[in-house]
């Protein structure tokens, strides 16, 4: 049993699971813990990788072309902070999709090792809260109360 994670007596294990919004399977496939500003963070970082990737002369044109189809319906910082004020159920559709899409493509280019060690690094910190398909699915629900999965990051200065 951990100690100081909640439950009463501040314990949790197999029979007192976390809540769902805090667990998901990581890029590696092991377990991680996120909160939704993390999530939210992963998301802004995401947008910042594609940018770095759609410039970056060493990848294929390819992959370029992949990633500059997805910047346009990738979400903005800017879309993803009035969305999330407007306290609207659920991402649009096109934004789940991209985040779905990007996921896969980090995840890809992560595997094949045709990347320079910067991009390698970003894909790590990227990765590392980033929302994975199953949860972003979730936030595309429009039954589904996003506010519980993602926070803005100015939410919590």
């Amino acid at each position: 049993m951990w100690r100081g994670l909640g439950g009463p007596g501040g314990r949790r294990g197999p029979d007192r699971p976390a809540p769902p919004s805090r667990w998901a399977l990581s890029w590696k496939g092991a377990i991680k813990v996120t909160v939704p500003q993390e999530r939210c963070r992963g998301i802004r970082w995401g947008a910042s990788l594609l940018e770095r990737l759609e410039g970056d002369a060493n990848l294929p044109e390819a992959i370029r072309t992949q990633v500059r189809d997805l910047r346009r319906t990738y979400p903005t910082v800017g879309q993803l902070k009035d969305h999330l004020a407007a306290g609207t159920n659920g991402l649009p559709p096109a934004w789940t999709s991209a985040i779905q899409e990007a996921h896969r493509l980090f995840n890809t280019l992560w595997c094949s090792g045709d990347v320079s060690q910067d991009i390698r690094d970003e894909l790590q910190m990227v990765m590392r809260h980033y929302p994975d398909p199953f949860t972003t699915a979730l936030m595309g629900d429009e039954r589904v109360d996003i506010r519980g999965w993602l926070v803005h990051e100015d939410s919590y200065r």
